[in-house]
């Protein structure tokens, strides 16, 4: 995915200028060295998972939904303060005494970037795709709108959304990372929804009406952004944003150092606590919460929405009692402490604390601690008894061998498997380590081609995410041969749960929907559907001599970027140093006299301290 002509974006009213594409990754390649020359004023972001897709209605991780809010507006956006929805494209919002009608008022004169108005028939649009079953946008983003009637754009600057029953997630499905409001004039003419780039390879312009418009992308190596300086909200204060994928930390790192790139979005600890000691004054560190929850995913089944089995993933996972006991051998203080440098939390239920209004901690007597012998009795009562070579079998004579995929875009992933490997392993569950790229990893979960793996999710601040993706409808379909991965990489299917869902979403009493929220997220852990691992940090680092200005979310120390909204992006400025002192030319001998005097007791004194400081030192040597 990559565009080379430059796309020449002028203020409202301006023509997007078609961009070429280059489609060809380079793997293995150094990937700063492929960064393209950027001027003072333009930011450059370091990322260490390349963008999946430029569809917003095919991607999956993180900073693909990053450049999405960059480049298409939404309803509402997550403040900046607690992530709580507040106006974007719709100014205000009202819902009917029966909740069952929400009305939105648009902001009015905003623009597409070829110029175009945007109406309330792009928003309906944009919703109307969701809406339909089984679509490449229905599985996207579908699950906060089961109960949505109809949509409808009774005038250009009102929609207005009908649901047959209350809907308490519906507003926060709005927020950025819910729907992007696309241009229909544009994805009306596209047919292949699931297979469209949207990076300007067809020969058209990526039309948005975001802050930033993608002018330039090259998968596996950068995705340059132009400002729109038209952009309702007001202008960003930087021409240009790119994003640069590298392959390699230390890489990334040393670019930082040397000001090749301004930021670095996610940081191990090691590398972290390594520009904490070097203290170079031109870089600041942000560590603080994360909304990231890191878990062991397991395989319990592997099914279409029709229940149709597929991959091949081991019966022996299906056995809530075998997931139990690969929870119970994991020592997961150890796993922080030796692979994080404990820079995390040690984690058992699945929300993030940081979404505090809906996190739910297991009681203690239900946590599943590291308890070696609780995991081999586990195993014995359901009947894996050990073979000759130490590795139990099951009762239907297979062998507890798992696959297990760490990914190469995170090494503290690989160092984390290679423990748990041999937790397993003193348990009698021999588990081979396999390490693939994100894209790989993703293709094998949504075909059922796996059996344990370690990843992690950016939980919104709204429950519905979280809880959709553990619903039987999230699972893959089938069409022909071809399978299509949803949200779901447990393929937990569970009647009680849906039942939960259903419920949770139409309780619009946020008290009685804790309680809904809390069963749910016991149920989930009740049957071990994941090992979840550890609550993340925020390791952040960013260059203080380049850009100031960046906006945490939420408030309290939370992330700088990815985040809900484009905060940090519209608001960060090029760092202007102090002006000097002008000389006084025209002062007085007599000052002059005393400054000198001044200077030079300052310097006797400081002669004075540095000595001091010297032979300290060399009291220690």
């Amino acid at each position: 995915m990559a565009l080379v002509a430059a796309v020449a974006l002028t203020a409202l009213g301006g023509v997007a200028t078609p961009a070429v594409a280059d489609a060809t990754p380079s793997p293995g390649a150094t990937v700063s060295a492929s960064a393209p020359a950027h001027a003072k004023d333009a930011f450059v972001m370091g990322i260490k998972a390349d963008i999946d897709s430029l569809n917003p209605y095919v991607g999956l991780l993180v900073p693909a939904f990053d450049a999405y809010a960059l480049m298409y507006d939404y309803l509402t956006d997550g403040s900046p303060q607690d992530m709580t929805p507040v106006p974007s494209l719709a100014e205000k919002w009202e819902t009917s005494a029966d909740g069952l009608t929400w009305t939105f008022h648009l902001r009015k004169g905003v623009k597409w970037s070829d110029g175009k108005d945007l109406t309330s028939a792009d928003v309906k649009f944009s919703y109307e795709r969701v809406l339909v079953p089984d679509s490449t946008e229905n599985g996207q983003y579908g699950s906060s709108f089961s109960n949505v009637t109809k949509v409808e754009a009774p005038d250009a600057d009102t929609f207005v959304i009908h649901t047959s029953e209350p809907n308490a997630s519906l507003l926060a499905a709005t927020m950025a990372g819910g729907v992007p409001v696309v241009p229909k004039h544009i994805w009306e003419n596209i047919k292949d929804v699931g297979s469209y780039a949207n990076d300007g390879s067809d020969g058209k312009p990526v039309v948005g009406s975001g802050p930033f418009q993608l002018v330039e992308a090259k998968k596996g190596q950068y995705y340059r952004f132009k400002a729109n300086p038209g952009y309702w909200n007001g202008a960003p204060h930087i021409s240009e944003l790119t994003m640069v994928f590298f392959q390699n930390e230390e890489t990334m790192v040393q670019a930082l150092e040397k000001g090749e790139i301004d930021f670095i979005s996610a940081l191990t600890a090691k590398a972290f606590n390594a520009l904490k000691t070097k203290s170079d004054p031109t870089i600041t560190l942000n560590q603080g919460p994360s909304q990231y929850v890191y878990e062991l995913g397991l395989n319990t089944g592997a099914a279409t929405v029709d229940n149709t089995p597929i991959g091949d993933g081991h019966p022996a996972l299906k056995d809530v009692k075998v997931r139990q006991a690969i929870e119970y051998a994991i020592d997961k203080q150890t796993l922080v402490d030796k692979t994080l440098l404990g820079a995390a939390k040690v984690a058992y239920g699945e929300n993030s604390p940081l979404n505090s209004a809906w996190y739910w901690d297991p009681p203690a007597a239900m946590k599943r601690t590291f308890a070696p012998d609780k995991a081999r009795q586990l195993l014995d009562e359901a009947g894996y008894k050990a073979g000759a070579d130490g590795v139990r079998v099951g009762p239907d004579g297979k062998a507890l061998t798992f696959r297990l995929f760490a990914r190469s875009e995170a090494t503290e992933s690989q160092d984390q498997a290679r423990y748990i490997q041999e937790w397993l392993k003193e348990i009698g569950i021999k588990a081979d380590v396999q390490v693939v790229s994100n894209d790989a990893l993703t293709d094998l979960i949504g075909k059922g081609k796996y059996d344990m793996f370690l990843w992690d999710w950016w939980w919104g601040p709204d429950p519905e995410g979280l809880l959709s993706v553990f619903t039987c409808s999230q699972r893959s379909t089938k069409d022909g041969d071809a399978i299509s991965g949803g949200w779901s990489d447990s393929f937990y299917c569970n009647p009680e749960f849906e039942n939960l869902y259903k419920q949770h979403v139409a309780e619009m009493d946020p008290a009685k929907r804790k309680v809904i929220v809390d069963k749910a997220l016991e149920n989930l852990y009740v049957n071990a559907v994941y090992a979840t691992l550890y609550y993340d940090q925020t390791l952040q680092a960013y260059r203080n001599d380049r850009f100031t200005g960046f906006v945490p979310q939420p408030a309290s120390g939370g992330s700088m970027v990815a985040q809900i909204g484009t905060w940090s992006y519209r608001a960060i400025k090029p760092y202007t140093a102090p002006a000097a002192a002008p000389e006084d030319s025209g002062g007085s001998r007599t000052v002059l006299i005393i400054a000198g005097a001044v200077v030079l007791l300052l310097a006797v004194g400081g002669a004075v301290f540095a000595m001091r400081r010297r032979s300290t030192a060399d009291d220690r040597e």
